[in-house]
C-alpha cells in the first residue's frame, strides 16, 4: 500500500502455489482486455476440484467504477500479474 496524501494505491500480486512452489502465471497480452468481463476465465483447462464463476474481477470493476477509482493490471505472461487500484482515504 502506498499512501499519497488523501489517496492510497493498493497493489495485489497474483501468484499460484503449485506443488509447494510459487508459480508465476501471468496473463497473455491478448487476453488482458477480457479479464474484467463477466464469466471470463483465463485458465481454459477444466479441473473438477476448482470451482470458479468468473465473476470476481467483473464485480471488483463495477465497485471501483461506482466510486470513480482508478484501477488496472500489469502482466507478463509466465512471469506474473499485478492488479492495482487507487482509492481516496
Amino acid at each position: 500500500m502506498t499512501n499519497l496524501g488523501n489517496w492510497c494505491i493498493i497493489t495485489v500480486y497474483f501468484l499460484k502455489i503449485k506443488q509447494n512452489f510459487w508459480e508465476r502465471k501471468g496473463i497473455k497480452e491478448s487476453e488482458i482486455k477480457y479479464i474484467w468481463n463477466k464469466y471470463y476465465k483465463n485458465d481454459k483447462n477444466h479441473q473438477r476440484n476448482v470451482v470458479s464463476t468468473g465473476l470476481g474481477l467483473s464485480i471488483v470493476k463495477q465497485i471501483l467504477e461506482l466510486h470513480s477509482y482508478e484501477y488496472g493490471v500489469n502482466s507478463i505472461y509466465k512471469q506474473g500479474t499485478t492488479f492495482y487500484f487507487k482509492i481516496k482515504i
